[in-house]
């Protein structure tokens, strides 16, 4: 039985494939899997992998678009106004566009655009956009969505190329648009 650094937690070996000495599940032991992480850094791991705020500015939109015809109890309204039933409809589409933005960050760019055209459409059919509140909060959520790119998982790629460590370059490229150096043939 092999020990963490922890002796408390006593970790079983795990048998290798054909009689092949087992290996320690313990993260950093060789052959061992990544350690995952927990709690709080799971959850900024997960948040950063997807346009979450553009999301949930988008979700605060809708909720906020949706509160004011909720408030005045207009319910009854939207079988006599088609105003008051396409206030619901944005309203809606803007939540559902927020849980879609956080769940589906493939699909970013368009629906960060469908989120900024209604944004912009709550304007003539909500109050004024939900007193503006409600536009300024879908525009900025739409815009923040559209821009957001996922960042690369292969570490060689995060590292710049003039940093201690990083990978050596390429054979250099002459440039054709500079000038010879001295002593070379023409």
């Amino acid at each position: 039985m092999l020990l963490t650094t922890d002796d408390r937690h006593p970790l079983p070996e795990r048998p290798g494939p054909h009689g092949t000495p087992g290996v320690n599940d313990a993260p950093g032991a060789p052959g061992a899997p990544a350690a995952r992480p927990r709690g709080r850094a799971a959850m900024r791991a997960w948040r950063r992998s997807r346009p979450f705020w553009g999301g949930l500015l988008t979700l605060l939109a809708g909720v906020e678009l949706i509160s004011l015809p909720f408030s005045l109890d207009a319910l009854p309204l939207i079988v006599h106004s088609v105003e008051a039933g396409l206030a619901y409809l944005l309203s809606i589409t803007m939540i559902a566009l927020g849980v879609l933005i956080v769940f589906q960050p493939a699909q970013r760019v368009f629906l960060g655009v469908v989120a900024i055209l209604l944004s912009i459409a709550s304007v003539v059919y909500v109050n004024v956009g939900g007193f503006l509140l409600g536009m300024v909060l879908g525009l900025l959520g739409g815009a923040l969505t559209a821009a957001w790119t996922p960042v690369p998982h292969d570490p060689a790629a995060a590292v710049p190329q003039d940093a201690p460590g990083a990978p050596p370059a390429g054979p250099e490229v002459p440039d054709p648009r500079k000038e010879p150096a001295a002593g070379a043939e023409s």
